[in-house]
Formats: C-alpha cells, structure tokens, sequence
C-alpha cells in the first residue's frame, strides 16, 4: 500500500506563505528597521525565513510522484522530502500511538509516533533519549514518527492499518 502527499494540504501551504512572503517583501522597508527595532526585526526576518521554506517544502510536496509512505506485509517504508527512506520491519515494532496537538482546544497537529522494541544505540545514547527516558519511556522509544497530516488518508484510517498489520 503506497500513500501519497496531500496535494490540497500543500496548496494551501503554498498559499499561506505565499502570501507572507510577498508582503514581507511589499513592505520591507516598513516592516525591518534593523536601525531602531533591532530584536523585532530580527524575529520578523526569522520568520519570513521560515515561511520561505514553507514555499519551498510545499512546492516539493505538489509536483512529488513517490510516496510518503509505503506499508508492506513485514515493513513500513516512511520516505521523507530531503533525506533517505525509513524502513521498519513490523517485528521492530511494538505499538503505533496518535498524537494530537491541541492550540486553544483546536486540533493543530496529528503525528503517528512509532514505538520500537529496541531504539537505535545511537538514539539511545542522545540527550533527548535520557531526558525523555525520565518522563515516559514509550516516549523515549518512539524513535519515528509519520506526520499523518501532509499524507493523503484519515489518520485514524493510517493508524487503523498500520494496527491490523502490526498484529498480523
């Protein structure tokens, strides 16, 4: 089974920054002041940065023919835009868990966190392992996770797949 990026999603993600760029660029010279508003210029600068890799990360995602994600019968393949795949077999794999982001009781944020059996040695000898480790450990093992919402499907449909086939 191959899932493919959402093209409405990165649409409207195109969109969005689109329009925070261009009006960052329109009104630079009244927005940046580097002059006499040194700190807010800088964050302003930051973020229009970051809404400049949105433009970039969603027109990756529009004109993307590979999958994002790919689920076999003994593995799970999560392809990423700018690095190499992610192959799991499922008997690494102890659970699939949902995470979501809440920002004044809205939903922002759905993640599909993967709890491994074992964690690589090399995640488990990272700060963030030991600082998590303290708080959960089935956080702390959850060393990949699938960002259900860039994915075209439900991500309690996902999450209901990827289950079956864990218990298979």
């Amino acid at each position: 089974m191959h899932f493919y990026s959402s093209k409405l999603t990165a649409f409207f993600l195109f969109l969005i920054s689109s329009v925070f760029v261009f009006f960052g660029f329109v009104f630079y010279e009244s927005i940046f002041n580097f002059e006499s508003k040194p700190l807010r210029s800088t964050f302003l600068l930051l973020a229009l940065l970051l809404f400049l890799s949105g433009i970039i990360i969603s027109i990756k995602l529009l004109f993307r023919k590979k999958p994002l994600l790919t689920i076999s019968t003994n593995e799970l393949v999560i392809y990423t835009i700018f690095r190499k795949p992610i192959s799991l077999r499922f008997d690494e794999i102890k659970s699939f868990y949902l995470v979501t982001s809440h920002h004044k009781g809205i939903p922002t944020n759905r993640k599909i966190f993967i709890e491994l059996k074992e964690p690589s040695q090399r995640f488990k000898n990272s700060v963030y392992y030991r600082i998590t480790r303290i708080f959960s450990l089935r956080l702390a093992n959850s060393q990949y996770g699938i960002q259900a919402d860039l994915i075209k499907i439900n991500h309690n449909e996902l999450l209901e797949i990827l289950n079956d086939r864990l218990q298979k």
